[in-house]
C-alpha cells in the first residue's frame, strides 16, 4: 500500500508542476478531417486540397475563429507520463467555466490523490495522499517555475488552443511546411540559422515560437517553443480531432519538455461534454498542513 501511494503522490505532483510549466505557439493530397453531422466520430478520408499562400495575419484571425470555445465543460482523459525512461500512468478528470475556473481531480486506481482549483488570480491544490495544501497566486508559481504562468495558459494548452509567448506588438511570419502552415516569430530562412548556431554550440538568445495548422480546419497541430538562451523545448502535438459541440477538440495530446530532464506525456481524452451547470467542490481539511 505504501507503495502505491508513493507513486500516487509521484504522479499528482509531477503533472501539476508540467501542467503550469507548460502553461510557461500548389495542389496536394493528404488526409483531411470531415466531420460527418450524423456522427459524433470524425471519418478521415483522401481528398483534393488546395493550399494556398496565407499571410499571418489571415492565419491567426483563422486560427481565432476556429479555436475551441466553450462556456461550461466536463472532461476525462488518461495520462501516461515518461521522465527520464521512468513510466506512469493515471486518470483526470475536469471542470471547466471558461476564463474563470478549472476544476482537476487527479486518480489512480480509482483513489484520489488530488485536486487543483485555479481561477485567474488563484491556484489552490489538495495532497490527499501527505495530507498538505498549497494556496499561491501565479507570481509565486511563475518564480518557483522560473516560467511566467497564468491561467490563460493553463486552460489553453488542455484544449489545444493559442498560448503565446510573443508579444502582440511583435511582427509574426508565415509559410508552410509539410503540408501545414506555419506562424513564427522568425522567418524561415532565419530559423534555420538559429538552429544551426544552437547546434554549433554559438550563443543564441531567441526565443522561437512556432505554431502548425491544418490547411483545412486550422486547428492547431503543434506548438514548438525554443528558449535558446536557457536551452529548453516545450513541444505540444494535437491530433484525434473530433467534434463537441460544433468545434473541433483534440482527443489525442502529446507533449515533450526538455529542461535539464526528458519529459513526455501523452493525453487521451474519453470524455469531452458541454454542460449547463456545474459545481467546483473544494474544501480543505481542517487537519491539512500548508506546503508554503
Amino acid at each position: 500500500m505504501d507503495k502505491l501511494l508513493n507513486q500516487v503522490k509521484y504522479n499528482f505532483s509531477f503533472l501539476f508542476v508540467v501542467l503550469l510549466f507548460v502553461s510557461v505557439g500548389c495542389r496536394t493530397t493528404k488526409k483531411t478531417l470531415i466531420v460527418n453531422p450524423q456522427s459524433e466520430k470524425p471519418i478521415v478520408e483522401e481528398v483534393k486540397v488546395k493550399f494556398d499562400f496565407k499571410s499571418a495575419k489571415v492565419l491567426a484571425d483563422k486560427m481565432e475563429e476556429n479555436k475551441f470555445k466553450y462556456k461550461l465543460l466536463t472532461s476525462k482523459f488518461s495520462a501516461e507520463t515518461n521522465i527520464e525512461g521512468k513510466s506512469n500512468g493515471f486518470n483526470v478528470s475536469i471542470r471547466a467555466k471558461s476564463d474563470s475556473v478549472l476544476w482537476m481531480s487527479f486518480s489512480l486506481l480509482g483513489i484520489e490523490g488530488a485536486r487543483v482549483l485555479a481561477t485567474p488570480d488563484t491556484i489552490k491544490f489538495i495532497d490527499r495522499v501527505n495530507h498538505k495544501y498549497l494556496i499561491c497566486d501565479y507570481q509565486y508559481i511563475s518564480q518557483m517555475l522560473s516560467a511566467d504562468v497564468d491561467f490563460e495558459m493553463l486552460q489553453s494548452i488542455l484544449v489545444g488552443n493559442n498560448v503565446a509567448f510573443y508579444s502582440e506588438e511583435e511582427k509574426i511570419k508565415s509559410f508552410r511546411e509539410d503540408n501545414q502552415y506555419v506562424l513564427s516569430t522568425v522567418r524561415k530562412r532565419k530559423l534555420k540559422k538559429v538552429i544551426n548556431k544552437a547546434i554549433e554550440g554559438e550563443p543564441v538568445k531567441e526565443l522561437v515560437q512556432r505554431t502548425y495548422l491544418e490547411n483545412e480546419s486550422y486547428k492547431i497541430s503543434r506548438n514548438l517553443i525554443n528558449d535558446f538562451s536557457t536551452n529548453r523545448t516545450f513541444d505540444a502535438k494535437y491530433s484525434n480531432f473530433q467534434k463537441v459541440d460544433n468545434f473541433l477538440f483534440p482527443f489525442s495530446q502529446h507533449f515533450e519538455i526538455n529542461s535539464g530532464k526528458k519529459i513526455l506525456i501523452d493525453i487521451n481524452y474519453n470524455k469531452v461534454e458541454p454542460e449547463t451547470e456545474l459545481t467546483f467542490p473544494f474544501n480543505i481539511p481542517a487537519k491539512y498542513e500548508s506546503i508554503r
